[in-house]
């Protein structure tokens, strides 16, 4: 899922490509995982931020 995506992407440095063919998912697929994950992550730091 998406923290999977964030996890290898950033955490670990994997490229997208990487964690692409590690999940066996498309890259494109990989991308709209990441960018959801980011949005929800601004999102819940935004209304901690705003607590």
């Amino acid at each position: 899922g998406q923290r999977e995506v964030i996890v290898l992407h950033k955490l670990q440095g994997m490229s997208m490509e990487d964690v692409a063919e590690k999940l066996g998912i498309g890259l494109s697929a990989t991308k709209v995982r990441a960018h959801r994950g980011y949005k929800q992550l601004r999102d819940i730091i935004e209304e901690e931020l705003q607590n």
